[in-house]
């Protein structure tokens, strides 16, 4: 995770933040894996059902979780690691999710 600060007013920030692909890919492997043993989808005993489908069913809603809970996490630690303290909560930008190269 590449961390860096901008400083955008006498009391605002600007951080921007990358994490790598592999982080995300590796966790919505990890769910989408687990999900294998629960889901029950027509056609299919509980438990059988196979890794593709599961990726083709809920993917991207997995995908799209798992990367809102990397980048609140990501920013925290960031925030931690810059030894900053913020007046109030901390803002999200807009980021895409559909990025392969991971995300900034």
């Amino acid at each position: 995770m590449q961390v860096s600060v901008e400083s955008t007013g006498p009391l605002e920030k600007r951080l921007k933040v990358e994490v790598p692909e592999e982080k995300i890919a590796s966790e919505v492997q990890t769910r989408l894996q687990s999900m294998t043993k629960t889901t029950r989808i027509k056609g299919f005993r509980q438990g059988k059902v196979p890794l593709k489908v599961i990726q083709k069913q809920y993917g991207t809603r997995v995908r799209q979780e798992v990367i809102g809970e990397v980048m609140q996490n990501s920013l925290y630690e960031a925030i931690t690691q810059e030894k900053l303290q913020p007046a109030t909560r901390p803002e999200l930008e807009d980021f895409d999710t559909e990025q392969t190269e991971g995300l900034v």
